[in-house]
């Protein structure tokens, strides 16, 4: 699925195919694809689930992001506390308000703001921080 842009409040994408968006806004937003999610900005609360690579650039929100088998490359501009848990039950929120990315079998790069935290996982693979 490949878009410009995806606006509304409550905005839920389900794909067995990769999904490509140049942009994104929402206050609730969960994406599940079962190859690559690239996405060019996002604003809001994102869950986001991917079987191949996450991409996603211009984060300013609330994170949880799980990937089964790919890559994870994050670029976050801000981020707010609140509850961005993933329903699997994998990647969610801390008690603390940080946000979680999971990588089952790839590798996470994240460029944060200085002022974000986010917890990594990684099953095997390495993690990095800029």
């Amino acid at each position: 699925m490949v878009g410009k842009m995806i606006n509304g409040d409550s905005i839920s994408i389900a794909t067995s195919e990769s999904l490509q968006v140049e942009a994104m806004y929402g206050s609730d937003a969960v994406v599940r694809a079962g190859s690559n999610v690239d996405l060019g900005l996002f604003r809001g609360q994102l869950q986001c689930e991917a079987e191949g690579d996450a991409n996603i650039r211009g984060i300013d929100g609330q994170i949880a992001i799980q990937s089964h088998s790919g890559n994870i490359h994050l670029h976050v501009n801000s981020l707010t506390k609140g509850n961005a848990s993933n329903h699997s039950g994998e990647g969610d929120e801390d008690a603390d308000g940080t946000h979680t990315i999971f990588a089952k079998k790839g590798n996470i790069s994240c460029h944060l703001d200085p002022e974000a935290k986010i917890n990594c996982y990684c099953e095997g693979s390495k993690t990095s921080k800029s």
